[in-house]
């Protein structure tokens, strides 16, 4: 097994503002050209679970987010893009884990980590992250052959207002999860503003 490129994907950044062909989707490339792909169709996923005493933050942190909606909240971006007429993937959720570690291991096991970081978002040993970013999604993958290894998916509930509900919708989680999944399937961003892979989301929006 070749070692893994390390690429993040960054959703809510600023627009750009230059023309461009907006496409619906854009199947995201390795630095060799390689198109991003998992190499089963079954790709599986857990939930952090953060314990209020929980010694990967720094400190005592108490969850913005009920654990159960934000779980349902992730189930139902996961089956967006199972409902997709051509998509062959199966997302199989296992139990909820502890650990909020971002990263793959080729000697030790792995899992495909979704939670949200209540505090530590800005780190200066992880620039990319911004106050600005909503969410990220880290995939590791061989930059030969583009077969991704793992992801991590983070959202930051530390700047953001995070929401469940549509009746008083403001950061939706929902909404930003489906456009990380998108980047878990595989897919770059849009520039077409009706996209689900469109890099910005206005407050309140649900259209993705």
């Amino acid at each position: 097994m070749t070692s893994p490129d390390y690429r993040v994907l960054v959703v809510l950044l600023l627009s750009l503002t230059w023309p461009r062909v907006s496409w619906g989707y854009e199947i995201a490339r390795t630095s060799t050209g390689a198109l991003l792909s998992w190499p089963e169709s079954c790709v599986y996923w857990t939930v952090i679970e953060q314990d209020i005493d929980n010694m990967d933050f720094d400190g005592a942190v108490e969850p913005t987010v009920d654990f159960e909606q934000f779980r349902s909240a992730v189930r139902a971006s996961f089956l967006t893009w199972e409902d997709v007429d051509c998509s062959f993937l199966r997302f199989v959720e296992t139990e909820p884990g502890h650990c909020i570690d971002v990263g793959f291991h080729l000697e030790t096991s792995n899992a495909n980590r979704i939670f949200v970081r209540e505090t530590g978002w800005i780190d200066a040993e992880e620039p990319w992250r911004s106050s600005l970013d909503l969410a990220i999604t880290s995939l590791f993958y061989s930059a030969q052959t583009g077969e991704i290894y793992d992801f991590d998916l983070e959202i930051n509930g530390e700047f953001f207002e995070l929401t469940t509900s549509e009746a008083r919708p403001n950061s939706d989680l929902q909404n930003a999860l489906t456009h990380e999944v998108g980047h878990v399937v595989g897919l770059e961003h849009s520039f077409a503003p009706d996209s689900t892979m469109f890099e910005t989301a206005e407050p309140g929006e649900l259209l993705k």
